[in-house]
């Protein structure tokens, strides 16, 4: 009786290890994960971040807050255009050139501003944190001083650079208003710096 029962157990821990297993090798679109949105509600609009990544940034930091519009000082939304690709915190395009859209977002904790980025794989998501620092606070209140923007691929130029950057997916400009400028670009499992302006 007691080896019965110690097979059933085996028997049961081994269909349920099968089970999850399943689960993990699922692609994305088999795990109903969608890609991230940005959606015009009445006179604003509004970053849509699907399930799957709100998991992986609550696994990256629990205390992560995304930036969002009214976090922005009319100075810095004055001259932005907002597309269904970007908002001044937050960028959607395919990264790493695998058909799947990811997402980088900036947003704060208790203690340091954090620009990340989720980029897909065949069956998940991962967390790069692509760029760290100083938390900026005004009149009590958190604040972000950059805005970013989408790139598509092609060529760009520089003065700051020693040569050009030939983009063969799609990037992040990063913006520090009348101060300088320079784009994000994943290769080889990371985001590399290009100055375009200073």
């Amino acid at each position: 009786m007691k080896n019965i029962l110690i097979l059933k157990l085996v028997f049961l821990s081994a269909v349920l290890c099968s089970q999850i297993m399943s689960q993990t090798n699922l692609s994305l679109q088999d795990r109903d994960c969608d890609e991230a949105r940005i959606l015009k509600v009445a006179d604003s609009y509004q970053l849509i971040i699907p399930e799957c990544m709100k998991e992986k940034l609550n696994l990256y930091d629990p205390e992560f807050i995304i930036w969002k519009l009214d976090d922005y000082d009319s100075f810095y939304l004055k001259s932005y255009s907002i597309t269904d690709k970007q908002l001044p915190f937050a960028v959607i395009g395919d990264f790493n050139g695998d058909g799947t859209e990811d997402l980088a977002v900036e947003g704060h904790n208790n203690i340091a501003t954090k620009f990340i980025a989720l980029v897909s794989d065949s069956n998940d998501y991962n967390v790069i944190e692509i760029e760290t620092s100083e938390l900026n606070k005004s009149n009590g209140k958190y604040y972000s001083g950059v805005v970013y923007s989408y790139t598509g691929p092609g060529l760009i130029k520089s003065e700051w650079e020693s040569s050009p950057l030939e983009l063969l997916n799609d990037a992040i400009m990063c913006t520090i208003p009348e101060s300088a400028a320079l784009v994000y670009y994943y290769k080889d499992g990371k985001f590399i710096t290009y100055m375009t302006a200073d």
